[in-house]
């Protein structure tokens, strides 16, 4: 009985073919299969996807999905992700995304950068970066490039915000301030060597030009303060104009031309208001040295140096790296850093007084030609403050 079975079922395999390729199925196969190989039933299940429908499926998940996206807030903003972001959208916009990136890399620098690992991948990382700098010309005039555009930014950052700039002053005062004497001796030596480094061209791009946008927001300022006190009726500035007594002609260039601008029909009274407001100025931010310390300073910038303004920016430098043979029995780290402390404005009135000293110096005894300038002492034989 059983061999009639199994004979049976031999014939019935040989007599039925595969549903799919209408091939013959293979020996010993289940008599109840329909399909031949792997391969065909992949092929059944592929037709039987392709019959559903699976509109109604997709549109209850794209709901699901909505509702959830609904309530997503920008990491970095607050605002709401927008609904058509991507499920793993994590801010609000390509602004956001590139902030949350940055705070990333931010955090990330701060937990590593006092590691020996961080400290070796950077050391080797400059060392490529400055053997290729030495290397390709073209590559460090656009990493120059870069480094300028993100000094102007950031310059421009801390200046439109007060409360920045005064933070950032007092972390570089602090930075001076704990700095051992060998350490300033390395920072003057590297200003020195940085300045000597640059060309006409960087010298004019970094000093000439922002010295001239200077120059043209003080005189904007200046002339401001003159309409207001125009308006107000300041007897000063109608008595300018009677005050001179003697006329010049004299070359307007690109500051003075500035100046004009409003004031075509005032030209004279213009111009003695600006020296007025000068003269006014520079009296009231010359430095308040000793009489020996602006004999040092007079002697050192003898040679007209102060006309560059790197050089300005950069006398407590010079003083410093003077030979002092005692010639003026001066502390000369303290005038150092006494000059060093200047601000900017008081720099300006500094070398105005040394361009008067020099100028006067010919027809004068020194100390005449010192009151003459204007120079204010701390000493009693100069016949002013006696405060120390």
């Amino acid at each position: 009985m059983e061999a009639r079975k199994g004979i049976l079922d031999q014939l019935i395999i040989m007599t039925r073919v595969c549903k799919i390729c209408g091939g013959a199925m293979p020996p010993g196969a289940n008599p109840r299969s329909r399909y031949c190989s792997d391969e065909c039933r992949e092929e059944r299940d592929r037709r039987r996807s392709a019959q559903r429908d699976y509109s109604a499926y997709e549109a209850v998940r794209k709901e699901v999905r909505r509702k959830a996206r609904k309530h997503r807030m920008c990491r970095v903003c607050g605002n709401q992700i927008p609904l058509d972001a991507g499920p793993r959208a994590l801010t609000c916009s390509e602004r956001c995304s590139l902030e949350f990136h940055r705070q990333r890399e931010r955090e990330r620098y701060y937990l590593e950068r006092d590691t020996d690992r961080w400290r070796a991948v950077r050391e080797e990382y400059l060392a490529r970066l400055h053997e290729r700098r030495a290397s390709d010309s073209a590559f460090d005039a656009q990493i120059r490039a870069a480094q300028r555009q993100a000094n102007v930014r950031l310059r421009a950052a801390i200046k439109a915000d007060p409360i920045r700039a005064a933070e950032y002053k007092a972390r570089r005062q602090a930075q001076r301030d704990a700095m051992t004497p060998e350490q300033r001796a390395a920072e003057r030596a590297r200003s020195r060597a940085w300045y000597a480094s640059l060309s006409r061209e960087e010298k004019v791009r970094i000093y000439y030009t922002a010295r001239a946008m200077r120059a043209l927001e003080r005189m904007q300022a200046i002339g401001d303060e003159l309409a207001r006190r125009a308006q107000a009726g300041s007897q000063e500035s109608k008595n300018v104009g009677a005050a001179m007594a003697e006329k010049y002609t004299i070359y307007a260039g690109p500051p003075l031309t500035a100046a004009f601008v409003g004031f075509e029909q005032q030209r004279s009274g213009r111009v003695n208001q600006i020296a007025a407001d000068w003269l006014e100025m520079v009296a009231a931010l010359a430095p308040k040295l000793t009489l020996t310390q602006w004999s040092a300073v007079l002697d050192i910038f003898s040679d007209g140096r102060l006309d560059d303004d790197a050089a300005l920016k950069y006398a407590w430098a010079e003083i410093d790296g003077h030979e002092n043979d005692g010639k003026w029995g001066n502390d000369m780290p303290l005038l150092v850093e006494r000059i060093r402390a200047l601000s900017h404005a008081e720099l300006l009135a500094m070398r105005e007084i040394v361009r008067r000293f020099w100028s006067l110096v010919g027809g004068h005894d020194r100390i005449d030609a010192m009151r003459l300038a204007g120079i204010e002492c701390i000493e009693a034989s100069m016949g002013v403050n006696n405060d120390e």
